[in-house]
């Protein structure tokens, strides 16, 4: 099986992002597969200020390979991303 997963920071056109803290990115479903992260938030790697860049990636990577959202709260698919601002 052969696929392909792109990933841009940048101010998407089609569907614009908004002032930062908002809608922080999206992806789209497969066949098409694009992740797309709002190039105006702050992003961080564990630290306490920012949004934690390797949880909502997989988050949206989960969308970009055809996960929908999940019910369960502390599920990473889970619709209220509300853990993106806490330590791992």
């Amino acid at each position: 099986m052969e696929g392909e997963l792109i990933v841009e920071v940048r101010r998407e056109r089609a569907y614009p992002f908004d002032e930062p803290g908002r809608v922080l990115a999206h992806a789209f479903f497969p066949p098409d597969g694009r992740a797309n992260f709002d190039e105006d938030e702050h992003y961080n790697d564990g630290t306490p200020s920012g949004t934690n860049l390797l949880w909502f990636a997989t988050h949206e990577f989960g969308h970009a390979l055809g996960i929908h959202h999940s019910d369960v709260r502390n599920a990473v698919m889970y619709r209220l991303l509300h853990w993106l601002y806490a330590e791992p």
